[in-house]
Parts: structure tokens; sequence; C-alpha cells
């Protein structure tokens, strides 16, 4: 795709006011997911003053921790970890537990507006891209560099700059994979054609279990997750910038147009052998697999085989999102991934805040994150999952339903592949949040296989009203 950037991917983007800033950044809540060695350069300063990670003095200062992992596994995890934290380096951690991603967007824009930004707070990549926008967010490349140090490189397409800053640190990903029941069918489903032949052949018709479960609840993320996936995997996109370096709805221009088109005429077929699905929620969905109701699903985490109530829960497999065939060959393949990152803020005490994530990052500490809800949240960096101390440390959180090697090698690669919606362009996309958000794409699919529009008029309805959000809330 074609975007205005310098010779190293850095765009220009004008600093808001704070008005704009609270317009925007306010719209971009994203509906509903929330947890969807090395590092011994500690010292201390000769008179007995605790330091930080650099050798920085930052005793008696405070970092203000805003984190959604609040179940009580996680709040046992960062008090402990505040407590060590305190011991090395004499600053304190106040943590504060905030709801999914829309409330706590609005409680990061409460702070910011009252001139008291956080020290720490946890993002999601689309909340990212509008707050680097505007330019609250810090630079974290010592942050980035002492990460990778300890683990080589980070994923490069959730490396991004706003006015030369590296303003998103990649800490960990949901990611989005086709679950299908191996027991039942003779081919993986990574391809459209697989897919679909899988469903056409295994579905039981109605009443029974079957082929396919297309989510047409229009109030649910899902099925918006899936659309941006088969768009991409079939090199189709929603938003570009234009050569004035103003992003734009293209999905409805070609080549793109041609492109998604391809993507819902593959759904409608796929929709004969699923059920119309208008009214479900996320727990139908999460539990489509252990209730039989389906032999294939498209969900995020690990959601597909997080049950031992049934005797083919080790047959139940995941594979990457399926993409049409010839795009499969020439590897082809990317998922969405709900990526997070852990970030400081200007006006906040920087150092402070950065030195806990060096200080968190370690893998002493690190590596126990993500066995409170194994493979659900995985790290960003591949060579951690390929670490075989990681993958012991995983293998033990895990359930008896699953196998490293059987159920979880396959990440490593959707890690290494994974995409989030603001990426589309570059800089990122600031109106990705409130454009996910209106799930406009998601109803483009109900549009079509429940209210019978025509395939073409609904594209060019809906990307009309998601260029329309862009050009209420233009920066």
């Amino acid at each position: 795709m074609s975007m205005n950037s310098d010779s190293n991917g850095r765009g220009t983007s004008p600093r808001a006011s704070r008005r704009t800033f609270i317009k925007v950044a306010g719209a971009s809540g994203i509906a509903g997911l929330s947890g969807c060695s090395g590092g011994g350069d500690e010292s201390d300063d000769g008179n007995g003053a605790a330091t930080g990670t650099n050798g920085s003095d930052i005793s008696g200062q405070e970092v203000h921790l805003l984190s959604q992992e609040n179940s009580e596994p996680f709040q046992e995890y960062w008090e402990s970890l505040a407590a060590d934290f305190e011991d090395e380096t004499g600053a304190s951690v106040r943590i504060e537990y905030i709801g999914e991603t829309g409330s706590a967007q609005e409680r990061i824009i409460q702070l910011l507006q009252s001139n008291d930004p956080p020290e720490v707070a946890q993002v999601v990549v689309p909340n990212a891209a509008t707050f680097g926008s505007q330019g609250v967010l810090a630079d974290h490349s010592e942050v980035i560099n002492t990460l990778e140090e300890r683990y080589g490189a980070l994923p490069e397409q959730f490396l991004f700059e706003f006015d030369g800053d590296n303003t998103f640190v990649p800490n960990h990903q949901t990611i989005h994979s086709q679950w299908y029941r191996e027991d039942v069918f003779d081919e993986v489903p990574n391809t459209w054609e697989k897919e679909l032949a899988m469903a056409r052949e295994h579905d039981d018709g109605q009443g029974g279990t079957r082929g396919a479960f297309l989510s047409n609840a229009s109030e649910l993320g899902e099925p918006t997750f899936s659309l941006f996936t088969r768009g991409w995997g079939n090199d189709a996109v929603v938003c570009q910038r234009d050569d004035n370096d103003n992003v734009q709805v293209v999905m409805d221009e070609e080549p793109y147009r041609s492109r998604w088109i391809e993507v819902f005429e593959h759904v409608q077929e796929l929709a004969q052998y699923s059920p119309d699905n208008t009214g479900v929620d996320y727990t139908d969905l999460f539990d489509a697999m252990e209730q039989e109701l389906t032999y294939q699903l498209y969900i995020y985490g690990s959601r597909g085989k997080d049950t031992d109530s049934n005797d083919f829960v080790e047959n139940i497999r995941n594979t990457t999102a399926p993409v049409p065939e010839e795009k499969y060959e020439e590897g082809g393949r990317r998922s969405w991934a709900n990526t997070t990152g852990y970030l400081t803020f200007r006006g906040s005490n920087e150092q402070a805040g950065q030195e806990f994530l060096k200080f968190w990052t370690r893998p002493e500490n690190y590596y126990e994150f993500f066995t409170i809800t194994p493979v659900h949240l995985l790290p960003t960096q591949p060579q951690i999952l390929e670490d075989s101390e990681f993958q012991d440390q995983l293998q033990e959180a895990l359930g008896p339903q699953w196998d490293y090697e059987r159920d979880v090698v396959d990440l490593v690669e959707m890690a290494n592949t994974s995409f989030d919606i603001p990426l589309e362009t570059n800089p990122p996309n600031p109106y990705a949040g409130p454009i996910f958000s209106s799930f406009e794409l998601g109803k483009i699919q109900r549009d079509i296989l429940i209210d019978g529009r025509n395939i073409e008029e609904a594209i060019d309805a809906r990307a009309q009203n998601m260029q329309g959000i862009i050009d209420e809330t233009q920066i």
C-alpha cells in the first residue's frame, strides 16, 4: 500500500488542541477485549541509595499504574511486583485496577484532563495510535532497547512513531485464530477453500452441529474482528493515507472494493452452513465448540479450547485465519491480534514509569505474567515463545487438555504475522478506534446475510458511514 512517510517510516502529524484531543480520544474506546535471566544492571550509588535499572535514583518517587488485568491472580501478581520494585528502588507503586478498554480509556482521559497523567497505563494499539497522534505519549526508545537486548527484535509492525518518538511498546497480544475439530475434519481449514469444503462436508444442519459459526450480532466486535482479518488476507484494507497524509476510507475504491466483494462472497457461501446467530453474545461464541454447536470457529485467545467438560477437547486445534489458497501459498497469512502495551505518558514522572517497565520485563518477573491466563495472553516477542524455560512454565500453567507442541507451537507463527487495525496506515490510523467501535464493517455482513442487501451496495454505504466518522472527528 502507498503511504506518505520519510525514509525511516515516519510521518508528520500536527499537535491537536485540547478540545480536539478530548473529542477524538473519547470516541476511540474499543469494545470488549481484556485479559481481553538478564536485567542484572541495577546498582547502588555508593551511598546506600536504591537506583533504577539504568542507575538513576528514583527513591521516594511514585509510579501510578493503571491495569485492566484485575482478576484476583493478577492483583496478587501486581502487588508482589510492586513490593519487589519498591524494595529495590525505593520508589512506590500505586496500582489502580480499571475496567475493560472503554472505561479504561475514559479513566486515562480523565487523568490527562486533570493534568495528572499516569506513569504507566495499559493501552491497546488503536487507543495508542490516537494518543500518539495527540502527542501525549512519551518516547519509549530506552524501554524498547532494553526489551530487544533481552529478547531480540520486537515485531516491526507494532513499533510505530509519531514525530520521531517511539510511542508504543508491544507487551502482549490476544491472537485471533481458527479453531476446529481435528477428529472430524480431514483437512486443516486454513484457506477459504478448505474452510468452505469442511463446512459443506460436515454440516449436520439445523439442530445439529454446524459446519461454520458466523456471528451476525451487530452489537458485538465479532464479526468485525474476523472481517478485518479476512480482508487483510485478501490484500484488502479499510483505510489508507492520501497524498496529503490524510486518512481516508478506501474500501469502496479499486482495487480494494473488488477484494472486499470477494471476501463477502466467500462469507455468503459459508453462511449456508452456519446458524443466523443474530442474537448471540460472547458467552455463546466462547462455548460454541464445547457445546457442539459447530465444528469450526474463529475466536480470540484460548477461548476455543478452554474447557475440560467433554471427551473431544484434545481434538480441538487451532490454525491461522483462513485466506485464499493462492495467498496461503504466497505466505500471505495474517491474524488479527488485540495487542496491548504498558505505556508512559508525557507530563508524568516518565523516568520512574519507564524504570518500572524495565523492571517488570525482566524474565524472572515477565514470564510469570503470561502464566496467569496462559495462551489467552501471549508475549509479543516470538523469541520468548521459543524459549524452553518459558515453554516449561507455560505448559505447567496450562490445563491437561493442552499440549505445548501440539496446541501452542503454531501461535509462534501467528505472533510473527499478527496485525492490528491502525497499522493499515503509516503513521498508524488515529481513527481506528472509533471506526472499529462503530462495527460498521461487521454490519456489512449482517446487511448481506440477514437483510438481503446487495454486496456492492452494502460496502459502499458502510464505507461512507466510516468516512463520516473520520470527517466528524477530524484532527
